[in-house]
């Protein structure tokens, strides 16, 4: 394996041109799902784009346009969104997915040339780049007015910086981690998982760095740093709405469930279809994990999982006897920790995330589903430290491994990164052409009668009040600043929850909105946009 994936890692200036034309294929993969009708909204994509736009106008400190306080989410994004539209001149709304898209590229860029200086292989740091570029995953989270892209650029670099300051002992790296660390936990909630996981690994390691009171000072910094500035947010937060992290719902969601559906995610990332030639590409089904809730199954344009009989369950199990044959003849005695230190940062970031997201849902601090862009951090992680493993197994020699094994794991790698690329062609084409309305409920997204009400609400933007039923997709079309308000179809949930009592008490909500309606005011229902 070690003839045919590794070689110098010095820096040449036609790798940095190839990480360029990634990074910009990745912006562009973003950019170009959102032609038709914007990016992706949901009702936190309105609450962030409504903080950032009050930020600018002064109208006051994190609340939205109809003065509610911005306290479900850490403050960094909207500040972010408002700082882009101010240097640019562009709405928050309108500069939300351009932002999304350059933070996305930034980071295959970022990412891969830290690649390129820890890998002998420069196949296998080509190859992380473009599959990053591809990735359904990572240009799905990109597409959405969410804090997803900012969050995993800042806990990439975290992690980088942490390498960085374990390797050469600088003190600016050690600020880059605390920074880093810090701003990812102004990003996310869930970004706790950054500065704890990166003070931990400072405080327990071994070698450079001095004695443990040295160590403990260097954690002590990252905790600080990250945990001081949150404090005060959580505190504002409390004075508020009496909790720290705002009044959310409370879900039922045992760790079980939590886990299959974590494990569903990460085992269909692994998935991939390609069209025959002269075909077209196959329809393609779900990104979401496969878990007791049958939308998940039918959402987000993505693949099944690989099955033993399929193309993907063949390439991967000749992948994995590949692996198998270059473990059992790798040398393992001549190996060191600090040999594979850039492998334990990433995998152990990856599996304390996973452990922090998976507490969080259980403790009923998230959403009742475990969502694929939750997962969606720890890609880059898991990418980097397959990377960097197969790597130092391609360290061993030919006369370890041998070619065959070598062949097999890049022809399978290839296929793979390959095989991602078809999901984008489809789903550009598909939103491109009008066929997909770009929603993450699979009941708005493809039904072609949103479809319809889409196009009509494109050509006839509507202003004002606005009662629509399903997600708020409808306002990409116009400010989202104007008022809104949902309306639930009664007859759904009668359905879902097998209740006629509800159905007749959601009846009777629904007119008693429609009946306060001020003049003027639009219903927006199916495919039909009618003034009141």
């Amino acid at each position: 394996m070690g003839s045919s994936l590794a070689t110098s890692n010095r820096p040449a200036a036609d790798y940095t041109l190839f990480l360029a034309v990634m990074a910009a294929l990745a912006a562009s993969l973003v950019l170009a799902r959102e032609v038709n009708y914007g990016p992706g909204l949901e009702g936190d994509s309105l609450r962030h784009i409504n903080t950032a736009q009050t930020l600018l106008a002064g109208k006051g400190f994190f609340v939205n346009s109809k003065d509610s306080p911005y306290t479900l989410w850490p403050p960094l994004y909207p500040l972010v969104l408002a700082a882009a539209a101010g240097l640019t001149g562009i709405d928050s709304f309108e500069v939300a997915g351009p932002l999304n898209a350059v933070l996305f590229g930034l980071t295959v860029f970022l990412a891969g040339r830290w690649l390129r200086r820890r890998l002998e292989s420069r196949f296998l740091a080509a190859w992380a780049a473009m599959a990053a570029a591809l990735s359904v995953v990572l240009v799905d989270a990109a597409s959405w007015a969410l804090s997803e892209p900012l969050f995993i650029l800042l806990s990439v670099l975290a992690l980088m910086h942490t390498d960085a300051f374990l390797t050469e002992g600088k003190t600016r790296s050690l600020a880059a981690v605390a920074a880093c660390g810090a701003l990812a936990f102004q990003a996310r909630y869930i970004g706790a998982a950054v500065p704890f996981f990166t003070g931990l690994l400072l405080l327990c390691r071994a070698g450079r760095g001095g004695g443990f009171p040295r160590r403990v000072k260097q954690a002590a910094v990252v905790w600080l740093a990250a945990g001081l500035p949150m404090a005060l947010w959580m505190l504002r937060n409390a004075l508020i709405e009496g909790a720290f992290s705002g009044n959310r719902w409370e879900y039922d969601y045992p760790l079980p469930g939590v886990l299959r559906d974590i494990g569903a995610t990460i085992w269909q990332w692994l998935s991939f279809e390609l069209p025959g030639i002269g075909l077209q590409p196959p329809e393609l089904l779900s990104l979401r994990p496969l878990s007791r809730y049958d939308y998940l199954k039918q959402s987000m344009g993505g693949l099944q999982p690989p099955k033993l009989l399929s193309l993907a369950g063949g390439v991967w199990a000749a992948a994995l006897v590949a692996a198998g044959w270059v473990l059992l003849r790798f040398p393992w005695k001549k190996q060191t920790f600090a040999a594979w230190r850039p492998l334990w940062i990433f995998g152990g970031y990856a599996l304390t995330y996973l452990a922090l997201v998976s507490a969080a849902a259980v403790l009923e601090y998230s959403d009742d589903v475990m969502r694929p862009r939750y997962v969606a951090p720890v890609y880059i992680p898991l990418l980097t430290a397959a990377a960097l493993a197969l790597d130092r197994l391609s360290r061993a020699g030919p006369a370890a491994a041998g070619r065959l094994p070598a062949a097999a794991v890049a022809a399978a790698l290839c296929l793979w990164t390959a095989g991602q690329a078809a999901p984008h062609a489809r789903r550009i084409a598909r939103a491109n052409a009008g066929e997909q309305a770009g929603s993450m409920d699979p009941s708005i997204s493809d039904d072609p009668r949103w479809v319809e009400t889409m196009r009509y609400v494109k050509a006839n933007p509507l202003e004002g009040v606005v009662y629509v039923k399903g997600n708020p997709l409808l306002l990409t079309t116009f400010n989202p600043g104007a008022a809104y308000v949902g309306l639930r179809d009664s007859q759904d949930i009668a359905l879902q929850e097998g209740g006629a009592a509800v159905a007749a008490a959601e009846r009777e909500q629904l007119q008693a909105k429609l009946a306060a309606a001020p003049d003027g005011a639009w219903v927006v229902w199916s495919k039909d946009a009618q003034q009141d």
